[in-house]
């Protein structure tokens, strides 16, 4: 009996030591260095409600088994299915509200890996479109070429330049935006560089006309290119613009990943 009050007593100081560090948290108060412990600061961040509770009982129950760190993945799943089964499943009313077997990069990476594939996908049917449309091999090739170089350019900046450790997995959704930019710019441009060789036809040879000397034509073909970027590059400098300041507002975020 008297071991029962004793715990009773413990888990009620744990609750109020939680409360404390809960509200002095939101309320930015000074804390004391118990509510700075990693197990408290996940507690408060991945585990309570923001509604706190006092009359719901949290509990933290330590196995005796290894982390996982790198074999016997299936070892681990099979726990994971028994403790969600058993203790959802039990009489006493329990919620499970998280597992630490340290798998949770493994199965990110895992996902990651069988999704990426889909990007890759798309990046061909984009490019292959293009190439369609473009009826140039060299033009598509340049426009991946560029594409690829952003990315290492980017993230150079973001991890020596700025010298930022962080790389949230989310970054690399970069990769989608910029084949969509890249495209996107590449056709307006394709566009106008088609319109502006249109309008200059008519020094093109044909059969039974004046014989045209090469000099004219490659000055033709300087000409639509010089006049097509002069329309297209407003019209680039806006689709990317905007893309990349709904992306700058992210900076405002209290979310790091977003960040």
């Amino acid at each position: 009996m008297m071991t029962m009050v004793s715990a009773q007593s413990r888990i009620e100081k744990i609750s109020a030591m939680f409360v404390k560090c809960t509200i002095h948290f939101r309320k930015a108060l000074h804390m004391s260095p118990v509510c700075s412990y990693e197990t408290v600061m996940q507690a408060m961040h991945y585990l309570m409600p923001k509604q706190w509770n006092e009359k719901e009982k949290m509990f933290t129950v330590v196995l005796k088994v290894a982390m996982f760190h790198g074999s016997n993945r299936a070892f681990y799943d099979a726990l994971a299915i028994r403790l969600i089964d058993h203790i959802e499943n039990s009489s006493f009313n329990l919620k499970l509200k998280g597992i630490a077997f340290n798998l949770k990069e493994k199965i990110f990476l895992d996902v990651l890996i069988s999704d990426s594939k889909y990007a890759l996908i798309s990046g061909i049917l984009v490019f292959g479109c293009f190439l369609i449309y473009a009826q140039s091999i060299f033009f598509t090739a340049m426009v991946l070429t560029t594409v690829v170089l952003s990315i290492g350019l980017g993230f150079y900046i973001y991890s020596v330049a700025l010298g930022i450790d962080f790389f949230p997995f989310i970054n690399l959704l970069v990769l989608v935006l910029l084949i969509a930019i890249g495209a996107d710019d590449a056709f307006v441009l394709s566009v106008y560089f088609r319109s502006e060789k249109k309008k200059l036809s008519y020094l093109s040879y044909e059969v039974g006309n004046p014989y045209l000397p090469t000099y004219k034509e490659a000055d033709a073909l300087r000409a639509a290119l010089r006049n097509s970027l002069h329309h297209s590059l407003l019209s680039m400098f806006i689709t990317s613009a905007t893309t990349a300041i709904a992306f700058l507002t992210n900076l405002t975020s209290s979310i790091i990943v977003l960040r």
